[in-house]
């Protein structure tokens, strides 16, 4: 195995036995069900529950075939009003959704109507948030290395920005493309701590450090700017309480250096997002009580103004909202039972590259006695091309569906055409109705680009 597939699947299995060990909440990659575990079962069991009946999603198969990526607008829609209600401590208070995360323009509309502001990252998203009908003050670009089409992307579009680098500063002047407030990314330096938890070393690309941001703005403020912002972005899968609130208080302590240096205002911070939809105990993470730990550094800090709070929290919010549907291909016994599925780790590439977990149950069967151990692989002939050992499921036979939960984010964004994977179907739940939001890319498609000698 290439170094890189080996470290991945290391990573995917170490964080498996972690799960395991840990109660069997994660997801149901475990094998041991007796005695004590029965209440356990019981428990991990309800997370087969979807938003959609079996019916309308047997319907859904039998109209667009599998894999299908199934959307739900209610589910999308209740999870920015828990967002918000989270973050209601705060007089004001905004997320704003990475387009990365699920770039379907009917479901960025859905999230721009429910008061979601868009970031971007390149001059496609900037144009998709625009068609999705996000107005300029409500699109953040964040580009680490823009070019000469994202310029002329951000002249056209006219969106917030977010300095990334102290050479942003002159090549936007240089466009005529600042804005106001300007936004700054932080980094705090190669050591990060969270209270309750051990100091953590980071390696984080994104932002400035404390001195060039300061710089940086300094001259901006020769500029003419007046306004800033303060973003700060360290990484992902985050799994434990206080990150956000850490993460807050490193640009809380800033601001007072940065208004007296600029002699402007810093009017909102960023704290990004970064966090796993569950804790290491396999529950929700309690954003309202992120959110309040947030709002209790903002009370003690010298910040002597009203200011308001952002956050990027893509996975967390849309996540719940989609889920994936694949066919049994068929089942292969050998020192376990392998079941191929009609999908392959192109299609889902986080479970086998960042150690992503999905919940995954059997369409129409929610029993829970006389489960199976089964092995789940994808169709390709790669060996890291499989999606947990000791699946705990109802018996299986060629046919049968299977649902994986929580794929509302990072699904068909980060697909690829690995094996001569095709990119699935999307379609959306909205009003008990099913509407088709994305084609399934066809083999033309896919050969489009090449160019014959």
């Amino acid at each position: 195995i290439p170094a890189g597939a080996a470290m991945a699947l290391s990573k995917y299995e170490t964080k498996n036995q972690a799960a395991k060990s840990s109660g069997f909440r994660i997801c149901n990659a475990f094998e041991n069900r007796t005695g004590k575990e029965e209440s356990v079962l019981s428990n991990l069991y309800e997370r087969d529950y979807t938003f959609a009946s079996d019916e309308m999603l047997y319907e859904a198969v039998k109209a667009y075939g599998t894999p299908l990526l199934v959307y739900s607008e209610e589910t999308l829609r209740s999870r920015v009003e828990k967002v918000k209600a989270a973050f209601s401590c705060f007089g004001r208070f905004q997320e704003f959704f990475p387009v990365k995360a699920c770039p379907n323009l009917e479901i960025l509309r859905i999230l721009v109507e429910s008061g979601c502001g868009l970031v971007c990252g390149s001059h496609v998203e900037l144009h998709l948030a625009q068609m999705a009908g996000a107005g300029n003050e409500n699109i953040l670009y964040l580009s680490a290395f823009p070019d000469e089409r994202d310029y002329a992307a951000v002249q056209c579009v006219k969106p917030r920005l977010v300095l990334d680098s102290p050479a942003h500063l002159s090549s936007y002047m240089e466009t005529d493309c600042l804005t106001e407030p300007l936004g700054l990314r932080f980094n705090p330096g190669a050591r990060f701590c969270v209270p309750g938890h051990l100091p953590f070393r980071i390696a984080s690309r994104f932002g400035m450090l404390k001195d060039e941001l300061l710089e940086t703005a300094e001259k901006a403020a020769k500029l003419g700017v007046r306004t800033f912002g303060l973003h700060l972005h360290l990484g992902s899968n985050i799994d434990f309480t206080g990150y956000l609130a850490a993460k807050a208080e490193e640009m809380f302590r800033l601001i007072p250096e940065l208004e007296r240096r600029t002699k402007g205002t810093v009017t909102y911070c960023d704290i990004g997002g970064g966090i796993s939809l569950h804790n290491r105990q396999g529950m929700e993470l309690n954003l309202a009580e992120e959110a309040n730990l947030v709002r209790e550094k903002l009370l003690v800090s010298d910040i002597g103004h009203k200011i308001a709070i952002h956050t990027q929290i893509g996975k967390y919010l849309a996540a719940p909202a989609g889920i994936l549907l694949t066919k049994v291909r068929g089942l292969k016994e050998a020192d376990r039972t392998y079941v191929g599925l009609d999908i392959s780790m192109a299609d889902v590439p986080r479970m086998v590259f960042c150690g992503a977990q999905h919940h995954v149950s059997k369409l129409g069967d929610a029993s829970i006695h006389n489960r199976k151990s089964y092995y789940l692989v994808g169709k390709t002939t790669d060996y890291a091309d499989h999606f947990g050992d000791r699946r705990i499921l109802p018996t299986l036979k060629a046919g049968d569906v299977l649902v994986f939960h929580n794929t509302g984010a990072y699904t068909r964004s980060v697909a690829f055409n690995y094996g001569g994977n095709l990119r699935c179907a999307e379609v959306l739940l909205s009003n008990n109705r099913l509407h088709l939001i994305g084609q399934r890319e066809t083999e033309q498609a896919l050969f489009q680009p090449f160019v014959k000698l």
